[in-house]
Parts: C-alpha cells; structure tokens; sequence
C-alpha cells in the first residue's frame, strides 16, 4: 500500500506536458499535435522569429529584421509587420525525437524566469517555448538578453537553428547533406530525412534574404 501510495504522487506530480512529451518520444508514429515552437521578439534591437516543428515533419520559419516590423519585444503575438522572410521544410521523425529529447533534458515546461523581473534596459527582447502535444501545453520564456548565459533554452534555438541548416543543405545538395552543419549535443548533422522537399520560401526581400529556392 505504501509503495502504490508513493507511485500515485510521483505520477500527480507529473507535469502532463512531460508524460506527453515522453510519449510521443517513444511512440511508433508522434502524433500529428506535437508542436515545439520558439518565438523571439527583439523589436527594433534584434528583429523576430518564428521556428515551429511539427509531429508530421514540418518545420516552418519566419524571420524580420530588426525595425519597427518586428513588433513590441515584449509581446507574445505574432508581429504585425511583413516577414522579411518565410519558409517551409520537411525534417526526419529521428529529428523530431532528439528535439524531443532535448527539451526532456532540459525541462522545458518548467518556467525558471520570475515574471515580476524588469526587462534589462538596453535589450527588452524576450524569447519563448512553446509546447503541445496529446492535449497538454505549456509555455516558457527567458530575456533575450539572458538566453546566452542561462544556456537553457537557447539549446532549443541551436538545435533548430541545425535542424534548418541541414534541410537547407539537403536541399542544395543531398549527396553532401549535413556535411560540416553544426548540431546540438547528441545530434546527428547527417540525419536528414530522405524524402525531404525542397524549400518553400513564401516570400523575400532585398539582400538576398528569401530568395526562391525551385
């Protein structure tokens, strides 16, 4: 009875994103609901991004440059201003699962950052995670400036940050795909999934940023 006492508060004190998320980890197919998201508003400082992977193997970007486009650095919401760029990839299930493990090994619902702190005042910038999955969400945030020194969240950046170098050079080149493409500990730079497509850049502006990829 004391041993079973003991296993249904372990289990209660489970946060249901994390029994979900291990689920879905070890699951033959992940589940279509499965979203890991990062949002960084930097505003006029930084600029924005949107980085979402999906349980189906998409995984879609948007970026603006740093000017009033890039909306309130301080807000959740998707900026008002127009992408400076936009695109759409396919990455591998075994991606997924080490993104997954990865947000596993860091707790990634667990909210470490006292809301009641001020914004540093020479960048007000924030980024945030978001998860969802078998009906369970949850969502966390650090500073932009403080990312770097927690080194917390921003392993989820690097590791999609890698996760879109490697489409791209798949999408470049399959033969050489993944080669000399930087990951996060644990990933594997050559795990591209063989049917991905090619890039979808929705739209782009000057410079170079969002240029078509047939």
């Amino acid at each position: 009875m004391r041993l079973a006492s003991c296993l249904l508060f372990v289990l209660a004190c489970t946060p249901p994103v994390e029994g979900a998320l291990r689920d879905a980890r070890s699951a033959t197919d992940l589940p279509p609901d499965l979203e890991v998201r990062w949002e960084e508003r930097g505003g006029t400082s930084t600029g924005a991004r949107d980085l979402v992977v999906r349980g189906d193997g998409t995984f879609e970007h948007r970026t603006w440059r740093p000017g009033f486009a890039a909306g309130d650095p301080t807000s959740r919401g998707t900026p008002g201003g127009r992408p400076d760029a936009e695109g759409r990839h396919t990455v591998s299930a075994e991606q997924v699962r080490d993104l997954i493990a990865l947000v596993l090994e860091i707790e990634g619902w667990d909210q470490e950052v006292d809301d009641d702190l001020p914004d540093p005042a020479l960048d007000q910038g924030r980024a945030w995670l978001k998860l969802r999955v078998g009906g369970a969400e949850s969502e966390v945030w650090e500073h932009h400036a403080d990312l770097e020194a927690t080194g917390r969240l921003v392993r989820v950046r690097s590791a999609l940050e890698a996760m879109l170098a490697t489409a791209h050079a798949h999408e470049l080149d399959p033969e050489t795909a993944g080669d000399d493409v930087p990951t996060d500990e644990g990933g594997d730079e050559n795990d591209v999934a063989p049917e991905a497509g090619p890039t979808t850049v929705l739209r782009g502006d000057a410079e170079g940023v969002g240029v078509t990829t047939p």
